[in-house]
């Protein structure tokens, strides 16, 4: 692509930004789902601020939800809960979070800038966890922050072993952008920041203290007084400014105001991490041991200051569900179940969806981004490559590398392999079509993104041979489609599941659960324009479609030209896809590992059946990365296409042929079609059946003189 490109390909997200810091100190992925859950927690709250007024019990059910769910947490301590909130033990991990889920809340009726503050701990008690974990003092944080929700929603995070780095929320994809590495405050800065209407109530010290910064005896200039009344805005215009944010103690408030747990300590830390002070006035906040959950302390921030964080409580009859399941979440959840996992799987499908997130604002914006068109190339298997393409494939790749999780990739773009570099490297090898269906882009077609997740099973170095897997092997498999909205069809071995992009959220959320294709459809999909070419025996079948025998209602016609807009509406109406061998492509147009067989794995675990005419498209073993195939995917009662190769009829008088399908429990009543005979019996006993596929063959005797024949198999039911 060239450098004037309006798409960064390779941006710097908050969650690649902390894969790739665990990855340096050798963590488990736990730190990492932990953010990247309370991640969707601050996105959702920074949509929500911009459409309801009361967002506190809002706020507060979105984190403690969204911290639930990542399965990293045992304790959480929130401003809006009087106890502590102890996880299931089912989901409990080893970190506790203390929380201000909308500080400034007073303010959301003015539209005044709010935010989010919060503070991470682990576990140092091999007890039972309870609330007296969350009573550690500041120094032992692992990491700390605030999301500030203004005319930009920004998220600041800082770690036990770094510094201080800034985060913008990318609307357009729904991500967190690295946009200051390493911030550090002024060593003085001209504003201080404090709610001088308690001025009655003031310690004499602060009384004079703010008479020098208002009228300096060197005769230098005095400071500007700036007060929000939201502690994360104050406190955020201090750390990029410079000065000093006050919440001392007073006579009306002897102990502070502000809470130790989850508005001081996460701000001190902050403030600490980026060179400035937090002290009491007597000592530093970080050094206090807390004696209650709630325990308020007075706070003075040097240089950065303190943002004050309070919470109000939003109604029950939020529009916005607190308890969404999104992709990511669910995919945590299912890797849960599974002994052994080390959430590489989960850091890799994450991955994977901003690459699509970023496609699917990439997709929106190709007009006014002058995107559209071809980029003058063709790729590996002979397409024209549009400009889009070029910058899908980047993205992905770029994504996948990134995410620490990959040895392999096979794109559609790229003629040879990519191997992931060595300090990259994790299990996994994708093979994948950046943007298929791509010559439909400049007519504002459906087009997808494909991929197929696989185990590398050697021991030695990555190579294009650890690519090399049947169907069989996937891991996990799916396709986005970018139409009048963005989804996500994923399967992980257990089923399919649709996730719809919420635009405003960024995320993926939960919209079908365990999708099974229809028993039987009223639609064909295929591209009859080159039906010149096609077999006789296919044309006999669209033949029966269009012009039913028995009276029926014909089969209606669909074809998109985009095989992933086909496929899904084959998967949600019923009927069957078929993209076959023919006279000017007898191995077939449609490639095995990045478009056939994610495919294939969907339609399978949703029901249906996907074959190339003579075996199913699953157990095809790859001979090269690019290998085309045939394909039919259908729901099991409507077609299954396979090829008989016997010897010539000569040599068998009584051609005996070999049908096999996958059939529901009991044996059902069919027919076998070709252009040069029909049978038409009912099978009781089958003459093999293998359990674990639940695959049933038959032996069926008649004259034939073609020893290459089709067989079309219907049930009638």
């Amino acid at each position: 692509m060239t450098d004037r490109s309006t798409f960064d390909t390779n941006v710097i997200t908050m969650t690649r930004f902390v894969m790739e810091e665990g990855r340096r100190a050798k963590g488990t992925g736990e730190f990492t789902q932990l953010l990247n859950s309370l991640c969707t927690a601050v996105k959702a709250i920074s949509t929500a601020v911009h459409q309801v007024k009361k967002l506190d019990i809002l706020s507060n059910d979105l984190v403690i939800n969204m911290l639930k769910s990542s399965f990293s947490t045992c304790v959480i301590v929130s401003e809006e809960n009087k106890d502590a909130v102890i996880v299931e033990t089912e989901k409990q991990g080893k970190y506790i979070v203390c929380i201000d889920p909308l500080d400034g809340s007073s303010n959301i009726d003015c539209l005044v800038s709010i935010g989010t503050i919060f503070a991470i701990y682990r576990k140092v008690s091999p007890d039972e966890p309870s609330g007296k974990d969350a009573l550690q003092p500041g120094r032992n944080l692992v990491a700390a922050g605030y999301a500030l929700y203004g005319s930009a929603t920004m998220l600041v995070l800082a770690t036990s072993a770094g510094g201080v780095n800034c985060f913008m929320l990318d609307p357009a994809i729904g991500e967190f952008i690295l946009v200051e590495r390493d911030v550090k405050i002024k060593k003085k800065g001209n504003i201080y920041s404090l709610n001088e209407g308690y001025a009655k109530y003031f310690d004499p010290a602060v009384t004079e203290y703010l008479k020098k910064k208002k009228f300096p005896e060197d005769g230098s200039s005095p400071y500007g007084g700036r007060y929000i009344g939201s502690m994360v805005a104050d406190v955020h215009r201090t750390l990029v400014y410079g000065g000093i944010f006050l919440y001392p103690a007073n006579s009306k408030s002897p102990k502070g105001k502000l809470r130790l747990l989850y508005e001081c300590n996460p701000m001190a830390f902050v403030i600490e991490k980026a060179g400035g002070i937090a002290t009491t006035g007597h000592q530093a906040v970080l050094d206090i041991v807390p004696e209650d959950i709630h325990q308020r302390v007075p706070v003075v921030l040097g240089s950065p200051d303190d943002v004050k964080e309070y919470l109000e409580i939003m109604t029950d009859k939020s529009p916005f569900e607190t308890d969404m399941l999104t992709l990511t979440r669910f995919v945590m959840e299912k890797g849960r179940r599974v002994k052994g996992a080390t959430g590489e799987l989960t850091q890799l499908l994450n991955s994977m969806l901003t690459a699509i997130k970023a496609i699917s604002a990439a997709v929106r914006k190709a007009g006014l981004a002058h995107m559209f068109g071809i980029a003058g190339t063709v790729n590996v298997t002979g397409d024209e490559v549009k400009k889009l393409d070029v910058l899908s494939n980047s993205l992905v790749i770029n994504m996948l590398q990134s995410s620490y999780s990959t040895c392999v990739l096979v794109t559609e773009e790229n003629k040879d392999a990519i191997i992931t570099p060595k300090d990259k490297r994790g299990k996994y090898v994708v093979c994948f079509d950046p943007l298929d269906g791509s010559s439909n882009i400049d007519c504002l077609a459906p087009i997808g993104t494909i991929f197929a997740i696989y185990k590398k099973e050697t021991d030695g170095e990555p190579s294009e041979k650890d690519a090399l897997q049947p169907g069989r092997n996937i891991v996990a498999a799916g396709y986005a489609l970018y139409g009048s909205a963005t989804l996500v069809a994923l399967s992980t071995g257990q089923g399919v599941d649709c996730f719809m992009l919420d635009p405003g959220l960024g995320e993926f959320i939960l919209v079908d659960r365990d999708v099974k294709i229809k028993t039987k459809g009223k639609v064909y999909s295929l591209n009859e324009g080159y039906a010149k070419y096609f077999d006789s025996a296919m044309t006999e079948y669209l033949q029966k479609k269009k012009f039913p025998e028995d009276g029926s209602s014909p089969y209606g016609a669909r074809y998109v030209g985009s095989m992933v807009a086909d496929v899904h509406r084959t998967l949600m109406y019923g009927g069957i896809f078929m993209y076959p061998a023919n006279q000017k492509s007898p191995k077939g147009k449609l490639r095995l590992l990045y478009e056939c067989n994610p495919i294939a794995f969907i339609i399978e675990q949703a029901g249906g059946m996907a074959t190339t005419g003579t075996e199913a498209v699953l157990d095809v073993k790859p001979e090269s990365i690019h290998q085309r195939l045939a394909l039919q995917m259908m729901c099991k009662n409507t077609l299954l296409v396979y090829r008989n190769t016997r010897r010539a009829a000569k040599d068998f008088p009584h051609q005996i042929l070999l049908v096999h399908f996958q059939s529901p429990r009991k044996a059902l009543p069919f027919k076998v079609m070709a252009s040069s005979f029909t049978i038409n019996l009912s099978v009781k006993v089958p003459v093999y059946k293998n359990r674990k596929n639940n695959e049933i063959s038959f032996l069926l005797a008649g004259k034939c003189k073609n020893p290459l024949i089709q067989i079309y198999a219907e049930t009638e039911s």
